[in-house]
């Protein structure tokens, strides 16, 4: 009796050490599915050694023994498929690497015999020596961004100080089996599907905080519920209870760093709009002006609008727009003080967005937008001489390089009004 508790002891301890083991790191799997076969195999020699020995029902010895047979079977099939794709894993992630290696040590020779060459170009005449001095100005540059990419500023510090002897030491130690450090590329495409997800207000919130390393305790609500959102997304931030901030994931610094410059620039919002509709009796359609208070910002480089865009969508067709001035109209809103309990209006000229300043990420810029979109359909318009809810409006803004910039995209009816906008009468 105690040798069987001793002996089914033992295969619980096997199999909870196996369970074990897969939580370390990965070179210890081969490990923990062998202890797993051979904790699977005893058991099922004890199972049957008890049908065999124990058992007078020759039914029930006989389903335990095609039930140890299978265990066992079903152990050994997993056991060998599971070394197969291991051994196929690992040799694929060795080719990848040796192919990288290979690249890697060609280059830096080329680099070498570059060197070379451009040295024998200034040993010559005084207009050979300042041209050989430019080559090289370009070359070490050259050699610097190579290293960076695709080896680690530890690489481009040691070729800075020793130059081309640096390189030569380089290449023997990938020859002699040194390992690559892993590319900045290598950790931007691990995070890039996450970083995806977040949306364009999201990724601002992260530009804010990354010099930081963490969340101020400045930031408005809107900024609070950006990082809360970030958290259940990817991970890059976690909240810190004790301080009440949001902490960045050290782990993705770097691939964030390289990352955020990509997508910053000019953004804003829509701060009012009025709309006006005007009925084409002859043609049966609507054209549709739009004026459209705007703020825009920037958490780029500076930048200046050159264009913007607006569009309408409804039932899948698109209502491109047509720039209009915003001279001689004024916003009329209802104005009281204080001391004055009579409600007056005060008009407003609409100001033109400005589109030959400077947006910077301290200068922010306000202005009026004047567009008019033809050709809407009578059934798109209500009877209350209203567009459908299903409208969906787009405003981009394009700065001086081209890029494009989306300030809002989404329902008319998400916007607040401006007021009474008027146009004197001649």
């Amino acid at each position: 009796m105690l040798a069987e508790i001793l002996t089914w002891g033992f295969i619980a301890a096997v199999y909870i050490a196996a369970i074990g083991i897969i939580a370390l790191p990965k070179h210890w799997y081969r490990l923990a599915q062998t202890l797993f076969l051979c904790a699977t195999v005893l058991a099922d020699v004890k199972l049957a050694h008890w049908a065999i020995t124990s058992s007078r029902n020759e039914n029930l010895r006989a389903s335990c023994l095609l039930l140890g047979l299978m265990a066992t079977t079903f152990a050994a099939i997993w056991f060998v498929r599971k070394v197969e794709a291991d051994i196929r894993a690992d040799l694929t992630a060795k080719e990848h690497s040796n192919d990288k290696t290979e690249f890697i040590i060609r280059q830096l020779e080329g680099f070498i015999t570059e060197e070379r060459q451009i040295t024998r170009i200034g040993d010559g005449s005084l207009a050979g020596s300042l041209a050989g001095f430019g080559e090289m100005f370009t070359f070490r540059g050259k050699v610097e961004h190579f290293l960076g990419l695709h080896l680690s500023n530890e690489h481009v510090i040691r070729f800075q100080k020793k130059g081309v002897y640096a390189l030569q030491e380089m290449i023997k130690e990938l020859i002699d089996g040194g390992t690559i450090p892993r590319s900045r590329n290598d950790a931007v495409e691990e995070i890039r599907p996450f970083y995806d997800l977040l949306a364009a207000r999201e990724k601002r919130v992260l530009r804010f905080i990354l010099p930081l390393h963490r969340s101020p305790t400045n930031l408005n609500v809107g900024q609070l519920i950006a990082l809360e959102n970030i958290q259940k997304k990817t991970g890059f931030v976690a909240r810190n209870y004790t301080t009440g901030s949001y902490e960045l994931n050290e782990k993705v610094f770097e691939a964030l760093k390289l990352l955020l410059p990509l997508d910053a620039g000019l953004y804003g919002k829509i701060i009012c709009r009025e709309i006006k509709l005007v009925l084409n009796a002859k043609d049966e359609h609507y054209t549709c002006f739009f004026i459209l208070q705007v703020r825009l910002s920037n958490d780029g480089p500076p930048a200046m609008v050159t264009h913007w865009q607006f569009d309408l969508y409804w039932q899948g067709v698109e209502y491109p727009s047509v720039r209009q001035p915003v001279a001689d109209y004024y916003v009329k809103r209802p104005i009281k003080h204080a001391d004055d309990p009579s409600i007056t209006f005060e008009k407003r000229p609409l100001i033109e967005f400005p589109a030959d300043e400077e947006i910077t990420s301290a200068n922010q810029k306000l202005g009026w937008l004047h567009f008019s979109v033809g050709a809407i359909p009578i059934d798109a318009v209500s009877d209350f001489g209203h567009l459908h809810k299903d409208f969906t409006l787009k405003l981009q803004v394009f700065d001086n390089k081209e890029a494009g910039h989306v300030i809002y995209e989404g329902p008319n009816e998400g916007l607040s009004g401006c007021g009474t906008i008027e146009r004197p009468k001649n």
